[in-house]
């Protein structure tokens, strides 16, 4: 018992020493929570700014339109437009010229994409012979007897080249002016036959070719 007395007296020193131990193992273990959690929050990446917003698209370039026209050789003109790229402008569509009808195509260069600018154009045309002396006849214009004959199918080919100046907007609404010139090959084939006292002259058909001055107004709308 004795023994037992002086065992259980030198094991409570031995108690008290070891709590400081504990404690300080306490805040030790503490202390690497705080320091791992540190080290998270610093490994873990910091978000992405946001990007800047991008640019708004530029307007999709309207490609088809309506073309309407008038002037000379050409008469009025209802086209089609087609607009590959904004320098570049084609048209095609029927025409008339008061004695019939006709067909005609074009190109336009436009070189500057302002409300105001010049341009270059070439156009080629058909007119299907059609009676000119009953038009001029209606007008009240009196027509030679010996080349009425010759009047009545009358039709050309005209080719010409045209600057131009063009106001508006060029992606909704442009109004144009132009100023020329062009080389006609008209045909007419009818038949004129004149008669001087015992001679008698027939023409059967003719044909010709003039370079003459043009001039064309008109304004095409961008529909799509």
């Amino acid at each position: 018992m004795i023994l037992a007395h002086e065992a259980r007296r030198s094991a409570r020193p031995r108690s008290r020493s070891a709590a400081p131990a504990l404690r300080a193992g306490r805040r030790g273990a503490f202390a690497a929570v705080i320091a791992l959690s540190l080290v998270s929050a610093l490994a873990v990446p910091a978000r992405a700014a946001p990007a800047d917003a991008a640019p708004a698209p530029e307007p999709r370039l309207k490609l088809l339109g309506v073309q309407l026209s008038a002037g000379l050789p050409d008469g009025v003109v209802l086209s089609v437009v087609y607009r590959p790229w904004y320098f570049l402008r084609l048209n095609a569509g029927p025409a008339y010229n008061y004695v019939g009808f006709g067909i005609q195509g074009g190109a336009t260069l436009i070189p500057f994409h302002f409300p105001v600018t010049p341009t270059l154009t070439g156009e080629v045309g058909y007119f299907f012979p059609g009676d000119v002396n009953a038009r001029l006849t209606q007008l009240g214009i009196s027509v030679p007897s010996g080349v009425q004959g010759l009047l009545t199918h009358v039709g050309y080919t005209y080719l010409s080249s045209q600057l131009g100046l063009e106001f508006g907007g060029p992606e909704v609404f442009v109004f144009f002016i132009r100023f020329g010139l062009a080389w006609l090959f008209p045909s007419a084939s009818g038949v004129s036959t004149t008669t001087s006292g015992t001679t008698t002259v027939t023409v059967n058909g003719v044909q010709g070719r003039v370079a003459a001055p043009t001039a064309n107004i008109g304004f095409v709308v961008y529909i799509w």
